[in-house]
């Protein structure tokens, strides 16, 4: 019979695990998990999902097919004051009457290039910087899961009868731990800023994926 008992710890689902000597010395554990969770009470963990806007709360203008030429447009995912965000996908998408690999959808090579960065506790750090052109946002979005061939990599062809379109995902998640972490009631924020005239462009939007983490 076991003759002493020693709590290991938690898990990271918070499931307790407990360790027993027996008088022959043999270590046996034992799992805890904890009560179900009562079905009317709220998860923790919810899905997150929305467009960089000029509010940065997802009641502002998406259109990011905007002039930054002269001042620079700033589009955003904000805090919340109820909830963390945890990012874990973000979208790119560009849609146009031909999209090239040396064009910014059919827009010559800009001048300063795109922009993407996330701010914590008052620091930036780029998460995409000044792509100038498809290729380079290809290549700073790390090339994850291309389709299409090498002339067509990541476009989708004649999407709404006219024109093609870019789709680009970058999994921010595999990449940060749980995810980029816009904290609530902070500053933090992902930061998209278009530098150039993107007028030219039918749409361009850029989608926030991952979940909001309840206190």
């Amino acid at each position: 019979m076991p003759t002493k008992t020693q709590t290991v710890g938690k898990d990271q689902y918070g499931i307790s695990r407990s360790g027993f000597l027996s008088t022959r010395g043999d270590v046996m554990v034992a799992i805890n998990e904890p009560p179900v969770r009562d079905p009317a009470t709220p998860s923790r963990y919810r899905f997150f999902s929305q467009y960089a806007d000029l509010t940065g709360d997802g009641t502002g203008s998406t259109d990011m097919a905007v002039d930054g030429s002269t001042t620079p447009v700033e589009f955003k995912v904000s805090s919340s004051s109820d909830y963390d965000i945890r990012i874990m996908k973000i979208v790119i998408y560009i849609r146009d009457g031909a999209v090239v690999h040396d064009r910014f959808g059919n827009i010559t090579t800009l001048t300063n290039g795109l922009d993407i960065s996330m701010r914590e506790a008052g620091v930036s750090t780029p998460v995409i910087e000044g792509a100038k052109n498809f290729a380079q946002l290809i290549q700073q979005t790390g090339m994850e899961s291309p389709f299409g061939d090498s002339s067509t990599s990541f476009e989708i062809t004649n999407v709404d009868g006219t024109d093609d379109a870019i789709l680009l995902p970058m999994t921010v998640g595999n990449l940060v731990p749980n995810g980029i972490r816009v904290a609530r009631t902070t500053d933090d924020a992902l930061l998209c800023v278009v530098n150039d005239d993107l007028t030219a462009l039918s749409e361009f939007t850029i989608r926030v994926m991952g979940y909001r983490h309840y206190p």
